[in-house]
């Protein structure tokens, strides 16, 4: 079992590192309008993950009696890093780690975008739920939503804003339409 949660996270945490390494704009003439929150979303992601699991290591407020309840959790980050390639997948050529839109920008509305904003982002809250379930602790579980939500908001902001620069009106009516992460609630 402890090989299925390892191959599990290692799986998580490369893809991201791949990403980080491979999904740049690879153009640092063009503006970069992240204002330093990849690293903010690197580092909260780090603290999230460590602080969760040492709580979940030092004391003992199981989600479920049966740890083996815990394996959903890994089902949601099997499924939340599925996601997020397949939302990166569809931005295609447009997607990248860091803030940068090009001219020749589109704006993607189709597949996983019809109805969602930041579906890759999606795809890491579901992955960090996963990962807070899968350690069977609900302070975990608390922990490392939180922390990573409040500097992935902060991203959000930032990319929309650089958005709505480029597209004006055009964004503004995809935002109504659509919603940032999870339809109905956020």
């Amino acid at each position: 079992m402890l090989l299925l949660y390892s191959t599990t996270y290692l799986i998580w945490i490369g893809s991201e590192i791949y990403l980080n390494r491979f999904a740049r704009s690879g153009n640092i003439q063009k503006e970069r309008k992240d204002q330093g929150s990849e690293w903010l979303l690197w580092i909260s992601a780090f603290i999230g993950v460590t602080v969760s699991s040492l709580i979940a290591i030092y004391s003992d407020q199981p989600i479920f009696s049966d740890f083996r309840w815990g394996q959903l959790g890994l089902l949601f980050m099997i499924s939340g890093v599925t996601f997020r390639f397949i939302a990166i997948r569809q931005l295609g050529k447009f997607f990248t780690v860091d803030v940068i839109l090009h001219k020749d920008h589109q704006l993607i509305q189709s597949g996983l975008y019809q109805r969602l904003r930041h579906p890759s982002y999606t795809g890491i809250m579901l992955t960090l739920f996963g990962f807070g379930i899968s350690l069977n602790h609900y302070w975990s579980l608390i922990t490392v939503v939180s922390i990573f939500f409040i500097a992935l908001r902060n991203r959000i902001n930032i990319e929309e804003n650089a958005l709505i620069q480029q597209f004006g009106d055009q964004y503004r009516q995809y935002q109504k339409n659509t919603a940032r992460l999870f339809p109905f609630i956020y």
